[in-house]
């Protein structure tokens, strides 16, 4: 709405907002990678019905840089958190002014989104709410990308370790960005005096093509293509080491362009419903960086070496027809330990199977 201008000295009344509007502007319209000229604040301004030049808007600027950097005048004691701390510069490859130093990471507001919309404790208009008060954090064309669609499949269990995992997703989505492939290592669990992680491969280097990132319950993931384009993979970011741009284009384009992210989630990430329980299983050895995927490793599970070959986990679930479906997947690598009435459910489900493929004589 234009501002009212109804008397000789309306014009000059105009001119107290106008470095409030120019401030505005720049802060809804420009980030690190969008600017404006000195014209279209010009235009802005027209629709509150205020005239400008270009030299004023300048001193404006000018004006604002002070005010934003009020931390750098020694005699002013202001609080970290009280300061603005923005800085309007010039883009000469843009050949317009920008706004610089916002206080709030773009790459964090993104994850913060994307764990608003994952929360389902949420409801969907505390979640629209919550989104709003993001996007007004960073500027229009960079909430616009945040509203871009997201995969995400339910909630999360456990914190992860690793506090190079946002740097990880940065580089990836860079990757994606860039139509680049990365090179990282990647980590797995071994039960040596407790849960500890080690480098697969000896550390030796994989090299993907990635294509996606995911959440599901509370971890995140890269959907990428192997060397040769014939498959595609999921590995969890907080496992991923050492994570590299590697300057060659992406693999399996065709691949990715076929894919169904949603049928791919609900396949390998099983989600299950049932009466929870507090059960124990001895697992082969080679299935514990799976097994720590599905339970995780909070404080209330506990795994333990049982010989050279397996080890046990105790833990609760929700027991169901889809858990020990889940099961069934690793056929005699996987043993009901306790209780008898969750062997007794399993052995029940087993023998369903069996009965459903006997011929009927009749």
């Amino acid at each position: 709405m234009a501002i009212k201008n109804n008397d000789k000295g309306g014009r000059r009344e105009n001119h107290k907002y106008k470095a409030l509007l120019v401030a505005q502007v720049l802060l809804k319209r420009t980030d690190d990678k969008h600017a404006i000229k000195t014209s279209e604040i010009v235009e802005y301004l027209k629709e509150y019905g205020i005239k400008s030049e270009a030299h004023s808007i300048q001193r404006d600027m000018k004006m604002l840089n002070q005010i934003f950097e009020l931390d750098t005048d020694p005699e002013l004691e202001i609080e970290e958190r009280e300061r603005l701390n923005y800085y309007i510069e010039y883009d000469k490859r843009q050949h317009g002014y920008k706004v610089a130093n916002r206080p709030y990471d773009f790459d964090e507001l993104k994850l913060l989104a994307e764990c608003i919309h994952s929360a389902k404790f949420i409801s969907e208009k505390q979640s629209k709410d919550l989104l709003e008060t993001v996007y007004s954090l960073c500027s229009e064309p960079q909430a616009e990308e945040i509203k871009k669609k997201v995969y995400l499949v339910g909630r999360g269990k456990g914190k992860t370790q690793n506090e190079k995992t946002l740097k990880s997703i940065k580089v990836i989505n860079d990757a994606i960005k860039s139509d680049c492939q990365i090179e990282f290592q990647y980590q797995q669990y071994v039960i040596e005096n407790g849960l500890t992680q080690v480098l697969k491969r000896k550390g030796a280097k994989y090299r993907y093509s990635p294509y996606a990132l995911l959440i599901n319950d509370g971890n995140y993931y890269m959907i990428a293509s192997d060397q040769r384009g014939k498959n595609l993979y999921h590995f969890r970011i907080d496992r991923m080491k050492s994570v590299k741009i590697f300057n060659e284009k992406r693999i399996g384009k065709e691949l990715y362009k076929n894919f169904d992210i949603e049928n791919y989630t609900r396949r390998v990430f099983s989600m299950y419903g049932g009466e929870k329980t507090t059960i124990k299983l001895q697992f082969d050895n080679k299935l514990l960086d799976t097994v720590i995927e599905r339970f995780g490793t909070d404080s209330d599970v506990f795994y333990a070496p049982v010989d050279k070959k397996t080890f046990a986990v105790r833990t609760k679930v929700e027991v169901s027809s889809q858990f020990y479906s889940w099961l069934c997947g690793f056929g005699v690598k996987v043993k009901i330990i306790s209780p008898q009435e969750v062997i007794d459910g399993y052995t029940e489900h087993l023998k369903a199977i069996t009965e459903s493929y006997k011929v009927d004589e009749s």
